[in-house]
């Protein structure tokens, strides 16, 4: 009988025991389920989106000519390369004429390089279709085929078709040699044909591609206009289009104009303007435009979109310090110094200057010029326009002269316009038009005795307009009043106001008088009742700020007041009478009916229950400004007060 060893047969059990557990597939470790397509909400209750449609879907875009246009259009192109990486669709088609062309080749291979230099930009593929001038040849003796050997070596084959994600691309050439010649052209009969060969390629082709989804076909001249290609056989190719039963959309280019021709037996037309070629005018809504389009293709549909060179912004690029250096010339006011004063025929003159410093580190292109409605005035120069570069600064002289007539004629005020516009290395941003009325000074025309007049109102456009430097009311007790009667009270109505996130107001919207103003870091308010403001008669409201509450007056009586203090905060806007302001200045808010007077005093003008009412603005030591409207001098309401801070007239506003 062996000699049994136990130690020998332990090893051996362990030896199995590893074996089959290296046989032994271990547990996978259990990775989540994915959750079922849906919307996932702890939401009870709540409506439910619902989810695209899974399906097949890409992009591709389609460029127009390049062509027949000023050299900067090379930039255009550029430009519309570096729009598309932002679009990022699958691929790029043209529709040819790339190059300038007509020419020997020379310069048709520089032509050829600068082209494909800028569409090497291209973050996906690009496919070329030939064009007129790619191929013309102008010089002597001219190749077989012109420059079609050239094009086929440094662009790609004169026809040719491709498959991506279930759909096909066809390629077709359409300048091709009249029959049995070396002579190319369009427009006139035999010259607009597709030859036969290209055709028979096309028939097989199309077969072939039965099996797609889509197809899309393109080339550059777009036969299909008739009237522009006569003789042309494009029947023949709409045919076999249509025989084939997936061709989806066919594009052209040359004519540097948007054309849709609508759907053919299921086909859709389109033809190209411009991705910086020349065009007779640009006008994007006649069709004459820079773009490219997107086409998205989804089963059984596309969609196509134009987009305008230009058009589209890159969100990267709108960094803090991006914003830093449009917020930092968004702040920059036109102010031009120097004040024109009236005699007392209203004759004036004098000179304006215009100072800016460019605040960014690009150049800004900066645009003034004088604008002057009433008769009588001159201005000079005409207009000023320079390009500013970083740190740079300028000043601008402008003269004004107005020949004196007795203001038999209503004097408008002139006001200095001024364009900026930030120039970065791929867009330019235009800031928002600033018009700031020029300083004109009344003299001693302020002090002509009193007429008989009001302010009339056409609730649409109709206000007067104090500018904030001349009442530079102080932080502190003031009081604000007005002597108006309403046609009607429809509505957010102003009756004086200085609002805008900041200073003061007084309304009367919808008959419903407030009193507000912005202390300690928000507006206080004090209101009377709904529908308490009588129209069709006169009124006075008031409101008072006395440091440590408002109080709000109608007719007299006190009907409401509330606890306020703190710094009021200031504005540059200007105070509207029958109005109020928008960011830019400009008046919204129009009230309808008549004001027969303005005051606005420093203190704390009336206490108590009832007050006696003045019968008008009367000036007195405490007034910032004291219009009465009752009569008018050109442009201008007379400020009664020592201030002399002369309300304009704006709008549909007059004195009468």
């Amino acid at each position: 009988m062996p000699h049994h060893c136990p130690t020998a047969g332990l090893r051996r059990g362990l030896l199995l025991a590893l074996l089959l557990a290296a046989a032994t597939p271990t547990a996978p470790s259990q990775t989540p389920a994915a959750p079922p397509r849906g919307v996932h909400t702890p939401r009870t209750g709540a409506r439910i989106p619902q989810l695209p449609k899974e399906e097949g879907v890409f992009h591709f875009a389609v460029f127009g000519d390049r062509t027949g246009g000023p050299d900067n259009g090379v930039e255009v192109l550029a430009r519309a390369v570096r729009e598309t990486n932002l679009l990022a669709p699958d691929l790029v088609m043209t529709v040819g004429d790339l190059i300038n062309g007509y020419n020997e080749r020379p310069q048709w291979m520089k032509q050829m390089e600068e082209y494909r230099s800028i569409m090497g930009g291209l973050g996906m593929p690009w496919f070329p279709v030939p064009g007129n001038h790619d191929i013309y040849w102008r010089g002597s003796e001219p190749p077989l085929g012109h420059h079609e050997a050239d094009y086929e070596q440094h662009f790609g084959p004169l026809w040719y078709w491709f498959e991506h994600k279930g759909c096909g691309f066809v390629v077709l050439y359409s300048d091709e040699s009249a029959p049995g010649t070396n002579l190319k052209g369009f427009g006139a009969d035999g010259w607009n044909r597709i030859g036969e060969p290209q055709l028979a390629w096309l028939e097989s082709t199309l077969e072939e591609t039965k099996r797609l989804r889509h197809v899309f076909v393109f080339l550059h001249h777009p036969r299909w206009i008739e009237a522009s290609y006569p003789g042309t056989n494009w029947n023949v190719v709409h045919e076999l289009m249509v025989r084939a039963g997936n061709v989806t959309a066919v594009f052209a280019g040359h004519i540097h104009r948007m054309r849709y021709e609508g759907k053919r037996d299921g086909i859709e037309y389109l033809t190209l303007a411009s991705v910086g070629a020349s065009m007779p005018f640009d006008i994007p809504g006649t069709g004459h435009l820079h773009h490219f389009n997107i086409v998205t293709v989804r089963d059984g549909r596309i969609a196509i979109a134009t987009v305008p060179v230009g058009a589209v912004l890159d969100p990267r690029a709108f960094t803090p310090e991006h914003l830093k250096e449009i917020d930092a010339l968004r702040a920059w006011k036109a102010l031009p110094r120097g004040a024109l004063a009236f005699d007392a025929q209203g004759a004036t003159q004098g000179n304006f200057e215009l100072r800016f410093a460019n605040p960014t580190r690009h150049p800004v292109e900066l645009e003034a010029f004088v604008e002057v409605w009433g008769r009588g005035w001159f201005t000079a120069p005409e207009s000023r326009r320079r390009v500013v570069e970083p740190g740079a600064e300028l000043s601008w002289s402008f003269a004004c002269e107005r020949a004196g007539d007795g203001f038999a004629h209503f004097v408008d005020a002139p006001e200095l316009v001024v364009r900026a516009s930030w120039l970065g290395l791929d867009r330019r941003v235009d800031l928002p038009e600033q018009r700031v009325p020029l300083a004109l000074e009344l003299g001693e025309l302020a002090s002509l005795p009193l007429g008989t007049g009001a302010l009339r109102l056409d609730g649409t456009s109709g206000a007067a307009r104090v500018e904030s430097a001349a009442l530079a009311l102080p932080d502190g007790p003031f009081t604000a009043e007005i002597w108006f009667e309403a046609e009607k009270l429809a509505g957010r109505t102003a009756l004086l106001a200085k609002t805008e996130g900041s200073e003061l107001g007084l309304y009367a919207s919808d008959g419903k008088p407030s009193f507000l103003v912005h202390l300690g870091g928000r507006y206080a308010v004090v209101e009377g009742a709904a529908d308490s403001v009588p129209t069709g008669r006169p009124v006075h409201l008031a409101g008072v700020y006395d440091g440590s509450e408002l109080r709000l007056y109608l007719d007299g009586a006190l009907v409401g007041r509330t606890a306020a203090s703190g710094k009021r905060k200031t504005n540059d806007l200007p105070l509207w009478i029958g109005a109020d302001p928008k960011a830019d200045g400009a008046p919204g808010s129009f009230l309808r009916g008549v004001v027969r007077g303005v005051r606005v005093s420093t203190g704390a003008r009336y206490a108590g229950e009832r007050i006696a009412v003045p019968a008008s603005a009367e000036p007195d030591a405490e007034c910032r400004l004291a219009l009465r409207f009752d009569r008018a001098l050109g442009p201008f309401a007379i400020d009664r007060s020592s201030r002399s801070a002369h309300a304009r007239l704006h709008g549909g506003a007059r004195i009468d």
